[in-house]
């Protein structure tokens, strides 16, 4: 099967995660955790809770024409709640609904979430140093 996409088909997509992360009553927020990643994210949250980070009030940049999508500023969590290896994420949210589930690698490992050292030290700082997303072109 081959799909594909026009290019106002992947900026839609790609708006999405912004407006999912945006609605709700509250900022939307980042839990990192350690372990493997559920296989969905409906399952239960797996893996030690490292941190919390917050969106801004608008999440995401609006999808370019590549069908990219940066998150604008994430606030670090200047508190870590444990000690650990970081290798997924859980976005929520303002209510707490899980929008998605994404990998979390160091620099030059392609992850959704790029920082700059994965292991996390409980009561140190966690910060981003990038995280985008982009709808492929098609499929197969």
């Amino acid at each position: 099967m081959k799909i594909r996409y026009s290019t106002a088909f992947r900026q839609a997509s790609g708006d999405v995660i912004g407006t999912m992360v945006d609605s709700g009553t509250g900022a939307g927020y980042v839990e990192f955790r350690t372990g493997t990643q559920p296989a969905t994210g409906d399952d239960v949250a797996s893996g030690t809770l490292l941190g919390t980070l917050d969106f801004a009030a608008t999440s995401f940049a609006a999808t370019n024409a590549s069908g990219q999508t940066t998150a604008n500023t994430v606030s670090p969590d200047v508190d870590a709640d444990n000690s650990g290896e970081v290798t997924w994420a859980r976005i929520y949210d303002g209510d707490g609904g899980t929008v998605v589930d994404v990998d979390v690698t160091e620099t030059g490992g392609g992850g959704f979430f790029i920082v700059a050292d994965a292991t996390i030290v409980a009561g140190g700082q966690i910060n981003i140093v990038s995280m985008s997303f982009t709808v492929p072109a098609g499929v197969g």
